[in-house]
């Protein structure tokens, strides 16, 4: 076990845990409640007004953890040499020895928690159709998050190892997971949809939203800090924000105008059928290649200055303005706030048409043309983020820097056959 102010115990699969069998410690007074209403505003039975609140607790991925921890020793240490003086052992020097770097758990762990609220008005329209208005939104508090505690302290040159200055002496890096995330959540949603009736049924959804948190994720190795003591400074979007999300969903039956049996097979029972997805882009930033402010993590993920402004001319070429970083002082962390970069958003359109047969009275037959991303639109997923640091400064023209490097699938098309006896 270790000591410190975050470090007060590494477990390592259950050995020498201070809670005997169990990995962390255990919850056993959560108090949950759940609060809701319905509100028949006017005596009509044509105004609904909506609301609740509730707290709700989520179970850390502890299994991840221990899957990590045997890379930890005892169950595994290995050693590098480097550049070993063997033409000559009695006249070389000492050949420098890598350190173990650990995955740790904080102690004690608090339970994950959601605070959620919603309040909304529900109308009921003619042709059997409902709009509703909300704003529905939400706290996360003790979220687990991945923090490099043994980070040396930043420094513009260093001289020494760097393993003689961490804070856990005889360590590398130590990637701890911790309870001290934060999130918010805000939104209003509407929505409008009109149930199956005289053949047609029709769905609108759009939401307008703002997610904010200091890690969207409890293992990922891109959202430990760059700066260890000053973990909030990474309060931002959350990595899966988007600002705007519309989605549309359409069925209809066409009209049967044929009563003749022979040609009504091939005129009737045809069905049509679609969705229709727009959404903002998700936010990243950009970080460098090398460690400008010397702390020795594993995981570079420190952001640039910003010089000018991001926005770029968004072609797959140069997504965003690459020439608005540059390099921090050395000992420094870059100005740069997390995630304030909008990759490319979608615009998908999926549509599908069906004939169906009724050859037997107790066998119905129907045949489908399915076409997925109708339309073919390129939908953009990922940038290139990775700016080229050298000692003095940054070379965007290097790499894949503000490339757009990936894309969705384009159009899929399938047919099928589906029998319903």
């Amino acid at each position: 076990a270790g000591t410190g102010d975050r470090l007060n115990g590494i477990v390592v699969a259950g050995v020498n845990s201070p809670y005997g069998r169990r990995v962390t410690n255990n919850h056993t007074n959560l108090f949950g409640p759940r609060l809701g209403f319905s509100w028949d505003l006017f005596g009509t039975q044509r105004t609904a007004l909506r609301g609740g609140y509730g707290i709700f607790y989520t179970r850390p991925l502890i299994g991840t953890f221990l899957n990590n921890s045997f890379g930890n020793p005892p169950f595994s240490r290995s050693v590098s040499i480097q550049n070993p003086p063997l033409d000559n052992p009695g006249g070389g020097v000492a050949a420098p020895i890598s350190v173990p770097s650990l995955t740790s758990l904080a102690d004690p762990l608090y339970a994950p928690t959601i605070d959620q609220w919603s309040i909304g008005v529900q109308q009921s329209l003619p042709l059997r159709s409902t709009v509703s208005v909300a704003y529905v939104g939400s706290r996360g508090r003790h979220l687990m998050r991945p923090v490099s505690i043994n980070d040396a302290p930043p420094v513009a040159s260093r001289t020494v190892n760097i393993n003689t200055v961490r804070p856990y002496l005889g360590y590398g890096n130590i990637n701890q997971r911790e309870s001290t995330g934060t999130s918010k959540y805000h939104s209003l949603q509407v929505s409008l949809n009109r149930r199956l009736a005289g053949r047609f049924s029709l769905g609108l959804a759009y939401t307008l939203a703002r997610s904010m948190d200091d890690a969207s994720s409890d293992r990922n190795d891109t959202d430990i800090p760059p700066d260890n003591n000053n973990p909030g400074a990474e309060w931002g979007p959350s990595d899966f924000d988007r600002t705007h999300v519309f989605t549309g969903n359409w069925i209809w039956h066409l009209p049967n105008p044929v009563s003749g049996r022979l040609l009504g097979a091939v005129v009737n029972g045809w069905e049509l059928s679609g969705i229709v997805r727009a959404y903002s882009g998700k936010p990243f930033d950009v970080v460098m290649t090398q460690d400008v402010a010397l702390v020795g993590s594993s995981t570079n993920n420190q952001r640039p200055d910003v010089i000018a402004d991001t926005n770029g001319p968004r072609t797959v070429e140069q997504w965003f303005n690459t020439a608005a970083f540059a390099r921090p002082a050395s000992g420094t962390f870059g100005n740069m706030r997390r995630n304030s970069i909008r990759g490319p958003g979608v615009q998908k359109v999926d549509l599908a048409i069906f004939k169906n047969f009724r050859p037997h009275q107790r066998l119905r037959a129907q045949v489908r043309a399915e076409a997925f991303n109708a339309f073919n639109t390129p939908i953009f997923n990922a940038v290139g983020r990775t700016l080229t640091t050298t000692s003095t400064g940054v070379n965007p023209a290097l790499g894949n820097f503000g490339v757009v490097t990936g894309t969705a699938d384009a159009r899929v098309m399938q047919l099928a056959l589906k029998l319903t006896f």
